[in-house]
C-alpha cells in the first residue's frame, strides 16, 4: 500500500503499478484500462481495485471493461466510472465508483441510474471498495432485482 490515505478494500489485493507523478508532487497509478498514468485518488484507488477484480476475478476480458466512459446527459458531460461490454459493444455493466471514505447513498444511486438512461445495461454496481450493491436489470418491466454477489462476465452474457 503506498500510502495510509489508501486503506484495505474488500476486494482481493491488486497489483497495481504506482509511481511518484514527475513532478513529484503525487501518486500515479497505471490504470488498467486506459493504459496510462492517472493521479491516484481515493476514488482512483477504488476504480482500479476493482477493474483487477473483474478482470481477474469475475471473467470480464481487460478489452472490453473501459474506465471513465464519456457521455451526455443533457447538455452535461459526465462519465461513467468504468463500463463493461459484450463482444457485440453493448453495455452489460455499469459500475459506480466512490472513494472508501464516501457512503453510498442515493444520491450515488441516482447518479449510476442517470448513466444507466443513457448507456443501458444489464446491471449496475455502487461500490466504495468497502460496501458493493449490485442490482440486475430484467428484460421486462419488473423491478430491478439486487444480487447476492457481484456477476461475472459469463453471468451477464447468458
Amino acid at each position: 500500500m503506498p500510502s495510509n490515505q489508501f486503506p484495505q478494500l474488500s476486494l482481493p489485493p491488486a497489483r497495481l503499478n504506482i509511481r511518484r507523478s514527475p513532478d513529484g508532487k503525487r501518486l500515479d497509478v497505471l490504470c488498467l484500462s486506459r493504459r496510462r498514468f492517472v493521479a491516484l485518488t481515493p476514488e482512483e484507488w477504488v476504480r482500479q481495485h476493482f477493474l483487477a477484480y473483474m478482470t481477474d476475478h469475475l471473467g470480464f476480458p481487460a478489452g472490453l471493461v473501459a474506465a471513465e466512459v464519456p457521455i451526455m446527459i443533457g447538455s452535461s458531460r459526465q462519465r461513467a466510472d468504468i463500463v463493461a461490454y459484450s463482444r457485440q459493444m453493448s453495455p452489460l455493466l455499469i459500475v459506480e465508483c466512490k472513494a472508501p471514505h464516501v457512503t453510498l447513498s442515493q444520491q450515488t444511486l441516482n447518479q449510476a441510474c442517470r448513466y444507466l438512461s443513457v448507456l443501458g445495461s444489464r446491471a449496475v454496481v455502487l461500490t466504495n471498495g468497502l460496501a458493493h450493491y449490485c442490482a440486475t436489470i430484467p428484460t421486462d418491466d419488473s423491478s430491478p432485482l439486487f444480487a447476492p454477489s457481484l456477476p461475472s462476465w459469463t453471468d451477464l452474457i447468458n
